[in-house]
């Protein structure tokens, strides 16, 4: 997350933000704004901190789950070695 500080002092600012919101967006961050001094954006900017993560750990959960399930379907004795295999994929034997 990229975070513009000093909301406050808006009349000397120096960088548009328009160009942070630019540079988040070409880096894949989240962009906002916010005051250390006066706290505005401050609760904002943990909320989106709070979803980032929320779905960030959901995310991974879910694929931890399906890979899971693929291991469990791989190692089963009625499963052949070839039919476990994925494109991209290490090929494991089983002993």
């Amino acid at each position: 997350m990229l975070v513009g500080n000093k909301l406050d002092m808006e009349s000397s600012r120096r960088t548009p933000r328009e160009m942070g919101e630019r540079f988040a967006q070409e880096e894949g961050l989240l962009f906002t704004e916010a005051s250390a001094k006066n706290g505005d954006g401050v609760q904002d900017l943990f909320m989106e901190i709070g979803k980032s993560l929320s779905s960030f750990f959901f995310t991974a959960t879910a694929n931890l789950v399906s890979f899971s399930k693929e291991i469990t379907a791989c190692t089963s004795p009625a499963t052949s070695f070839n039919s476990c295999r994925r494109k991209g994929a290490q090929s494991v034997r089983r002993a």
